[in-house]
């Protein structure tokens, strides 16, 4: 049997255990200010009107692209599994690394940082990393920082990459959750009456910085009409909070249960996707949207070949395209 370790001189050096427990303690002081600074305004709010105050129900898009579910639960009160320590280090250097890039762009290069989202009457509140306007196309680029392990780093990759970026190098697609948070936050730019472009995920390799890869979603017709049909998700989802009902979950990837919801033990539906044992269902989406995308996809083309951001079409082309019948609808996803 081996012998436990006894600790020597040179064991009590090793301030490992003095910064997670510091660590550890600033989780617990932070999430006990939080409760007592709303339960300070509650009280004011009372002691002067005699009522409590309204509570404004608030959607994040960044939690509500995981799963709305996961925002019920939150809302409702339910107590989630505590963030193991690997967890909260990674959180804390997303979030400081977030931070530092805002003020180095913030002096050398043009746009809006921490820009807030907020879609009043839908009730969803966030903030951008980055938004500026490309000088080139004249419609703003709305960009979010991930800061990723290399396992998951390795696996963005180019498939479902929208037609009009295939012919592009080193260009990816982003992970469907965080394609939905960003969709949100170019619905709000256009409600705003800001012309968009497109929204931008940069995966950052945590492991080796100098790893980054730009994921690009182009706001078109296709776009909006699943921004349009996620802001009915939640719209639903806050009518079950309100009610005091656990939300439907609309959650596409399984890891999301199995790995980063901390209320997966509340949730059965969770408990089955995470073990793969439900098939989320491909919702079909109406002829007339895919219609409109080809319009934008043909406006597009042709600006960026004027600008020879993208080479003209070779002779005989477009006729070979038409007389393709595969070829007439190429944005149709496939069922």
């Amino acid at each position: 049997m081996k012998e436990a370790h006894k600790p020597g001189v040179y064991d009590t050096l090793n301030p490992i255990g003095l910064i997670k427990t510091a660590i550890e303690a600033d989780s617990k002081d932070y999430d006990e200010s939080w409760n007592k600074r709303k339960a300070t305004v509650r009280r004011n709010v009372i002691s002067v009107y005699g009522v409590p105050p309204d509570e404004e129900l608030n959607f994040s898009p960044s939690t509500s692209s995981n799963c709305v579910r996961w925002e019920g639960y939150q809302k409702l009160g339910y107590e989630g599994t505590p963030m193991s320590f690997g967890a909260k280090m990674a959180t804390m250097i997303g979030r400081a690394s977030h931070d530092e890039l805002a003020k180095i762009l913030r002096r050398n290069a043009p746009g809006r940082h921490n820009v807030p989202t907020n879609l009043d009457s839908e009730g969803v509140y966030g903030v951008m990393d980055w938004v500026f306007n490309n000088p080139i196309l004249h419609k703003e680029e709305v960009i979010d920082w991930k800061f990723v392990a290399s396992f998951k780093f390795k696996q963005i990759n180019r498939d479902g990459l929208h037609e009009l970026l295939r012919n592009t190098k080193n260009i990816y697609n982003p992970e469907p959750e965080y394609r939905r948070q960003l969709l949100l936050y170019m619905y709000d730019r256009e409600k705003r009456g800001k012309e968009v472009a497109c929204g931008v995920v940069v995966y950052v390799n945590r492991d080796n910085p100098e790893q980054m890869k730009p994921a690009l979603i182009i706001w078109d017709a296709v776009a909006k009409y699943d921004a349009e049909q996620f802001l009915k998700e939640i719209q639903e989802a806050k009518l079950a909070v309100k009610e005091g009902q656990i939300p439907k979950e609309n959650v596409i990837s399984p890891y999301i249960c199995r790995s980063m919801c901390p209320h997966v033990q509340h949730c059965e539906p969770g408990q089955a996707f995470a073990q793969r044992n439900i098939r989320r269902k491909r919702k079909v989406m109406p002829e007339w949207v895919y219609k409109k995308q080809r319009e934008e996809f043909a406006q597009r083309q042709e600006r960026l070949q004027e600008l020879g951001i993208i080479p003209l079409p070779l002779p005989g082309f477009e006729d070979a395209v038409n007389a393709d019948p595969k070829a007439r609808e190429p944005f149709r996803r496939k069922k």
